[in-house]
Formats: structure tokens, sequence, C-alpha cells
């Protein structure tokens, strides 16, 4: 593909990401991020980030370090992610050159449309950012391969770090990959440096290992389901691969399975992704969660570019019957995301300061109170616990909220006399007032 044809996708890219950011409201991750990443020194941050499970500072650090200079707006908050995304792009396009992969400028467009690379492009998290760092990774490796040069096992070595110090699953898609490789390759120092390479980014990130585990530990023990093998955990895999339903998720499997045959490499970055995140997972007893196989998308883009020019000299009729699935369906979901602002935290916490007047706040979960907070700094110092309470308690309840615990308030306050005097809704949430 011509430079300048690139140099133009990017752009587009760019274009749509800056244009989409402001548009929907933060949602509660990006909002719990935030709480750790703004207005916080390193050591407050590092303290955050050890809290959650699975995670690693460099994300955070990075969204940290950019809104100090350009502030929390909507895009601010998520430049990180956008950057990362338009890069990842660039990357992908290099690989596809380099793989003699067919179809590069779909490719493009199957990452652009694709609603879970659209999704974590546009969400002030650590994700893209550990998806941009495994494909250089794949890329260094790639370098060097080509070239027996050690400086490119340097650039391995340093960008699996930043992968694992990213979003530890992040490193799955390069293992695959660099597996491959070897096994092809069959030569013992290419094996060797590039295993030296996985080993360093490993021992490495081993001492934060060592210094969350109870954190981690603490945080799973806390957060609700489990892993569980069968039937329903296949369907959320296969449903959520690509960020849609099944109608998408299909066309994009058949698709990819069609340019297997030349990108052996790229299929084992893929499996492996899928493997090792359900390995992780089960280790750790902790929930399918889809953002873990994101890093697998590029390489899944380009196996589907392939195997729509593979699938097309066959019968072209099915490969467009099934790329225009996968680009309706993705289009549509991409379109109704976007345009779904009802978790509208401002709205919410708006209502919650109005309702509240003289009175105070009770929560049915205290960990909501910094969330709160952090959307409207105006609710600092308005909560209030069950054994002290004003004439006027507003009781707030979010989409996140749990019944029981938001139940067990009403009734406590009901045992001390007070009664419902209103109640709104508001978006994703509901205030309720009682007085005495």
């Amino acid at each position: 593909m011509p430079r300048s044809a690139k140099f133009a996708i990017l752009l587009i890219y760019a274009l749509i990401l800056f244009a989409l950011s402001p548009l929907k409201p933060l949602w509660l991750d990006e909002i719990i991020q935030l709480t750790g990443t703004s207005g916080t020194t390193n050591s407050e941050l590092i303290q955050h980030v050890a809290r959650n499970a699975g995670g690693a500072p460099f994300g955070y650090l990075t969204q940290h370090w950019l809104i100090s200079i350009a502030g929390t707006s909507l895009p601010a908050v998520r430049l990180g992610s956008i950057l990362c995304a338009i890069l990842s792009l660039a990357v992908l396009l290099w690989l596809a050159d380099r793989l003699g992969v067919r179809g590069a400028m779909l490719a493009a467009a199957l990452w652009m449309v694709c609603p879970l690379t659209l999704r974590y492009a546009l969400e002030g998290r650590p994700y893209m950012q550990g998806v941009l760092f495994a494909l250089l990774a794949v890329a260094s490796l790639i370098r060097y391969g080509e070239t027996g040069r050690v400086v490119w096992v340097g650039a391995l070595t340093l960008s699996l770090t930043g992968a694992v110090y990213s979003q530890p699953f992040a490193v799955f898609a390069p293992l695959g990959f660099a597996a491959y490789s070897v096994w092809k390759k069959k030569e013992f120092r290419y094996a060797a440096w590039t295993a030296g390479a996985f080993v360093v980014a490993g021992l490495s990130f081993l001492p934060w290992l060592i210094a969350v585990r109870m954190g981690w530990h603490d945080a799973i023990a806390r957060a609700q389901g489990g892993f569980e093998v069968g039937w329903p955990l296949a369907a959320v895999l296969l449903r959520e691969l690509v960020g849609d339903g099944y109608l998408a998720s299909i066309p994009a499997l058949l698709l990819a399975a069609w340019g297997v045959r030349k990108g052996f490499a790229l299929a084992a970055a893929v499996a492996a992704t899928l493997v090792c995140g359900l390995v992780a997972d089960a280790v750790f007893n902790y929930f399918l969660a889809i953002r873990q196989v994101l890093y697998l998308m590029p390489f899944l883009v380009l196996l589907m570019a392939e195997g729509a020019g593979n699938l097309g000299r066959r019968s072209q009729a099915a490969a467009v019957v099934l790329l225009a699935l996968f680009f309706g369906a993705s289009l549509g979901k991409d379109a109704k995301y976007q345009t779904d602002w009802r978790e509208d935290w401002p709205k919410f916490t708006a209502a919650m300061q109005a309702a509240t007047g003289e009175g105070c706040i009770l929560l049915p979960v205290d960990e909501e109170g910094p969330l709160y907070e952090y959307v409207r700094p105006g609710l600092k110092g308005r909560f209030c616990s069950a054994s002290q309470l004003a004439k006027r308690v507003v009781v707030p309840a979010n989409t996140y909220t749990p019944g029981g615990p938001e139940r067990i308030a009403m009734e406590r306050l009901t045992a001390q006399g007070y009664r419902q005097t209103a109640a709104e809704q508001s978006g994703f949430g509901r205030v309720k007032v009682f007085e005495r």
C-alpha cells in the first residue's frame, strides 16, 4: 500500500476518534480509574492500581501524566487510548506489508469498525496501550528475524515489558506469534534470544506481582462471580468476541479460517490470547471479561482480510456476504453503543445534590462515595451513616448498586420512623427521598 494511502487512512481514523471522544459520558470503569489518576500523587496512584485485580501501573501512569497536562475533559481523559489506537493501526498496516497479507486496506477498515476495538479506542482505560505494545513486540520480533540484529531483541524486550505493565494479558498474543515463529525457523540463536526477551520481561514484572498479590486476591474475592467452565462460557466468548453478537462474530471467524493457511503465526497469536487468558482466569478464579481478549483483534482482522481474498477467489458472493454481515452488524453496534447515554454520572449526581437540600445522603454501598465525589465535588461531606441521620435523607442507587444493600438501607430508615416522600429516576439511577 502506498505511504500516502496509509497516511490518509490514519488521518481519517484520527478524525473519527477525536470527533467521537467527547460524545459519550464517562462510565463506571473510567470513573474508577480517574479516582486514582486525577489529583493524586504517584504513590497514591500505585496504591490505587494495586487494589485493582489484574491492574498494572503503566497505563494508569500514562493517563495521570496526560491529564496533568491536558486536564480532565473527555477528549483529554481518553487521549491516551486514542493515540494508542491510531499507532496500533499504523503498526497493523506495517505488519500487513511485512507478512504479505492481501487487503491491507480492508484490514484497516475491519479494525476501524470492529465494535471491540472502537470501544476501547474511545475509553479512558489502559487496554489499547497494551494492544499497541503487543503489536510493537511482534513487529520487533519480525525485524529481528529479518536482520538478525540484537538491537531488535532489545526492542522486543522493551515492548513486552511495556505490554505486561500496561495489562498483563497483552503478552499472550506476542507469545503465540513467537512460539510459532521459533518452531518454524528452527534456529537455536533465534529461539534463545526470543525466549530470553520473554523471560526478562516476565522477571521485570515479578516484583510488581509479588507486591500486589494480596490486593489482587482481595479484589477478586469482592468481585461478583468466578471462573466457570461450560457452554455459557463458550457462548459468551463467541458472542462477544468482536464486541457484538453472533451476527458479527461468526462471519469474522469464518473469514479468519480462510486466512489461516497463509497466517499460521497470526492464528497462533489469536489462539494463545484465548487459551492463556482462560487459563489465567481459571488459576485466579476470575470471571471472563471480553476486554481480556482485545489483544487478539489486530491479528484476527489481518486473518479476516487475508481470508476474504482467499474466499473471494472461490466464491466472491460468499466473501461479500460475510463481509457485509460483519460490517453491517458492527456499524449497527457502534452506532447503538455511541448513542447510549443513559449512564450519565453528572446528571445523576446533580439529581442527588438537588434532592439532598439540607439533608444527607445514605449510601447503600460505601465504595460508591468516592465515585460520586469525583463527579460532583459538591457532594463531599454530604454522606451520613445509619447512626447519624438528618431529618431528610436521600438514598441513591444506580444500575451497579446491588439490590440487597439498597433494600437494607431503606428498611433501616423505615424502622427509625422515616417515610419515603419522593423518588426520581435519572438516567441509569434513581434517587429516593425519606423524611421524618
